[in-house]
């Protein structure tokens, strides 16, 4: 065995060891289609095959250091701004290092709200944000006030 491949090995074996450098938090946006069901893909009868849902859904999926999991209060904050400029927060408890939440606006309600637009996940223990994960499109709103005058 050379040098070269010597000094690569360790350089391998050192990366491998270092651990994930992945984030603890993803989220992930997708539209519902029928070739995303099982039963498309092993062509039994489904009557979603024929009637398909429509609509989108966010998938949260997190993967945190074990120690986090002793704060109090560790939950997820999940704010969504639907295309009819409506918002919807929701709270999501979490109990185990690993996990997966699904949200999915199909049928009526996605063409009521006109889809989802953009959102935000804080996790969140005791007021204290521990990570954060922002659509490209979310901004913070900005509340303006305008009082009438009486003329």
């Amino acid at each position: 065995m050379n040098w070269k491949s010597l000094y690569l090995l360790s350089f391998l074996l050192l990366l491998t060891s270092c651990g994930s450098l992945s984030s603890p938090l993803t989220v992930q946006t997708d539209f519902l289609r029928r070739q995303r069901l099982a039963s498309f893909h092993v062509r039994t009868p489904d009557p979603l095959l024929v009637n398909p849902l429509v609509g989108q859904r966010v998938l949260i999926q997190w993967n945190l250091p074990p120690e986090w999991l002793e704060h109090e209060d560790l939950h997820l904050e999940f704010t969504i701004r639907f295309g009819n400029r409506t918002q919807l927060l929701k709270k999501v408890r979490v109990d185990c290092a690993k996990g997966l939440y699904v949200y999915v606006l199909a049928d009526d309600e996605f063409c009521q709200k006109e889809g989802i637009v953009s959102y935000k996940v804080d996790l969140v223990h005791d007021d204290c944000i521990l990570v954060a994960w922002r659509h490209q499109l979310w901004v913070e709103l900005i509340d303006i006030q305008i009082e009438e005058t009486d003329e």
